[in-house]
């Protein structure tokens, strides 16, 4: 039975190995929850090629307001051109093959303060 995996970030190889692994494992999500204080304005390069691979390969990446956590309605027009330069500027790499499977999204509290991306597969 193939289950959901989460896999918290850290910025080193072995994340990148243990997110390539899940979703090469076809999972139904992968949860990615951020341990230190992240923004939408400061997406960690290494987080950042995941989503530049998913958006690359045909996935969606949506924006969303986290469900978990009371928000104060801002404006998140003002983030697709930083997206869009995140996602040009990201060179391919075999190891991020598996994200052609699945789309993200990334929920954020008010303040723009990233908590988590879940890629869930297509």
């Amino acid at each position: 039975m193939v289950t959901d995996r989460a896999v918290p970030f850290i910025d080193a190889e072995p994340f990148d190995q243990k997110v390539s692994t899940a979703m090469g494992s076809q999972v139904p999500t992968v949860t990615v929850p951020l341990l230190v204080p992240t923004t939408l304005h400061t997406i960690p390069p290494r987080l950042g090629r995941w989503l530049a691979e998913v958006q690359k390969r045909g996935g969606q990446v949506a924006v969303l307001p986290d469900p978990e956590a009371s928000v104060v309605q801002e404006s998140w027009i003002d983030l697709i051109p930083l997206l869009w330069k995140l996602i040009q500027g990201v060179q391919e790499w075999q190891r991020y093959k598996p994200a052609e499977q699945y789309n993200a999204t990334l929920y954020y509290r008010s303040g723009g303060e990233l908590v988590k991306v879940v890629f869930t597969h297509k």
